[in-house]
């Protein structure tokens, strides 16, 4: 999380005279209680899907409806769930990333006191997708039940947030707060939380609770807030942390779509107690930039309320050094210096996978040296200064590096050193390339950040791609990256993945011919020409394991090409 780019700007100023009143606009009560609208979606299609209730008491139902993006009718009272109104709880819409909607809703179970509901011991919480057309698809899905014994002036409720993930899954947060009074003091303690996503199981089986993790929001007084998700995948959860002098502060981390932690905690906001820091939310603009707005409430007569916000800009670019690569600010790095040399002798800054490949070379013991004699050498370096003599090769590298002409007395004293005295071109231009006014002149692109691919990370990502099809999960990927940075093979993996259920399941049963052309759809984002179906078929049969053709496949160099969006372009997790 960046600091503010914004300075806090005061929204709104209120006091407090001591009375309550209640304002309730006349019309909108008699369109709610005529139409009971309870919650409202719109999808990437544009669809308009609505709830509202239908009756009252032990007798309502929720119903879905569904409008196209010209507001005509696509289905209507689809039934959601039935539920007495004096117990439902929070019934919430939401657009699925594939254009479905997710319907969330809560059933209380109240306490009664004679006739009178007292409080509520016990909380359930629902859900049910419905497709682009209206229908309820799958089973209702049960996201979680919490119950208990309270003490005399005790209740229980449930706080939810739901953030929809960009694979088409969801992510639930729910924390149990139970509340009483001690005097004219109001007490919350919050005993149980959960953090759990959500994904359609393989073969369309309904949703399942792919990863599930209990929060320890008891022991820090963690009051759980807004759950988004941001523009690259990341999920942001946010929450307060109270001190018994009630100041405190508002924190933040980063969790990927399969719920593990990524980034942080860290502090969005601090507040001391006489600022009396009552509530916050969190908005995401369309720019990707994050609002974060509180309330300082006065809670005495006469004692100002005030509103405030600021905006905050997440690091999106940082976030794939967890993953792929790092971000590097300094020409000094590995990557820093792969950059400096491909500017300097080829006038241009490195393609990804050369910075990739020759950035991990350089962590493995290959000189800069022998780089800049490669670049030299290649056929580019060659048709760019290999025709060209000492004295133009100087001026070339003076233009190149220094972004000047040569001066007089530099030029000479370079060319009689290439002539006269056995310098090697590597070895002046070296001199030139790592000068401090060419690095100086790189400072911009360090100061932005230099995203430099893991080429370990990068071969799993691509494995997972081949014989798994489909992006790698964060805990998978990292882990295997690192045993691959620690003497591991990449067929090491293969055979790790070929025995998994995952790949069992899809490729198990497959003969040869299906399997060598499931690994080039996979691997080459085609179907297996004939010459190379026959190739890999008569390996496999004479020897090749199904483990070592996939390695193969995917550190091809159309493997490479194919999926370089996906890796060391960008980065997609499950």
């Amino acid at each position: 999380m960046s600091s503010p780019t914004s300075a806090t700007v005061k929204l709104n100023d209120y006091t407090f005279d001591g009375t309550y009143q209640t304002l309730q606009s006349t019309s909108y009560a008699k369109y709610s209680e005529a139409y009971n609208l309870t919650a409202l979606a719109v999808n990437k299609s544009d669809q308009i899907a609505l709830l509202r209730t239908v009756g009252s008491g032990s007798g309502a139902i929720t119903v879905l409806d569904l409008y196209g993006a010209d507001n005509h009718p696509i289905r209507s009272s689809e039934p959601v769930f039935t539920g007495d109104t004096a117990t439902v709880a929070g019934e919430r819409l939401f657009a699925l990333a594939d254009g479905r909607f997710l319907a969330v809703w809560g059933i209380g179970h109240p306490v009664h006191t004679g006739t009178v509901v007292t409080s509520y011991d016990r909380y359930d919480f629902y859900g049910h997708v419905f497709d682009a057309t209206g229908h309820a698809v799958g089973a209702q899905l049960d996201l979680f039940t919490y119950s208990a014994t309270l003490a005399t002036n005790e209740d229980l409720s449930v706080r939810a947030q739901i953030a929809t993930l960009q694979d088409g899954g969801f992510a639930t947060e729910f924390q149990v707060v139970r509340s009483s009074l001690s005097g004219q003091n109001f007490i919350e303690t919050y005993p149980d939380a959960t953090l759990s996503v959500w994904h359609e199981a393989t073969g369309g089986d309904g949703f399942r609770a792919t990863s599930s993790t209990s929060l320890d929001t008891a022991a820090t007084k963690q009051r759980l807030g807004d759950l988004l998700t941001l523009p690259d995948g990341r999920i942001l959860q946010t929450w307060t942390e109270t001190n018994a002098d009630l100041s405190g502060d508002v924190k933040g981390q980063f969790l990927s779509s399969a719920g593990i932690v990524v980034d942080g905690p860290f502090v969005i906001h601090h507040y001391a107690a006489v600022d009396k820091f009552d509530s916050y939310d969190v908005t995401l603009l369309s720019n990707g930039n994050l609002v974060f707005d509180w309330e300082e409430f006065g809670f005495t007569a006469g004692i100002p309320s005030t509103q405030y916000a600021q905006i905050f800009r997440p690091d999106y670019s940082s976030n794939l050094g967890i993953y792929l690569g790092n971000i590097v600010h300094q020409a000094s790095t590995a990557g820093g210096q792969v950059y400096a040399l491909y500017a300097g002798l080829l006038g241009r800054a490195p393609d990804v996978l050369g910075l990739e490949y020759w950035a991990d070379q350089f962590e493995h013991g290959v000189s800069v040296r022998d780089l800049g004699q490669l670049l030299l050498s290649s056929a580019e370096g060659q048709a760019r200064a290999g025709g060209l003599g000492s004295s133009e090769f100087v001026s070339q590298l003076y233009q190149s590096t220094l972004g000047r002409l040569a001066d007089s007395g530099g030029l000479a004293y370079w060319t009689d050193q290439l002539d006269n005295h056995g310098a090697q071109r590597i070895d002046v231009a070296s001199g030139f390339v790592f000068s401090a006014e060419h690095l100086s002149s790189l400072q911009s692109v360090f100061d932005a950040g230099l995203f430099v691919p893991d080429k370990q990370a990068a071969d799993v990502a691509r494995l997972y791609y081949t014989m798994l099809g489909r992006a790698p999960d964060a805990g998978g990927l990292q882990y295997w990256a690192d045993q691959l940075e620690h003497g591991g093979t990449i067929s090491d993996l293969a055979k790790v993945f070929l025995g998994t259920p995952e790949n069992v399941s899809k490729y198990g049963s497959m003969g040869s011919f299906g399997y060598v052309d499931a690994l080039y759809v996979n691997a080459l984002g085609r179907h297996a020409d004939a010459d190379g179906q026959a190739y890999w078929e008569d390996l496999l049969e004479h020897g090749t394991s199904r483990a070592d053709l996939a390695v193969l496949l995917s550190e091809s160099a159309e493997a490479h090409s194919v999926h370089l969006s996906q890796i060391e372009q960008g980065w997609h997790l499950t």
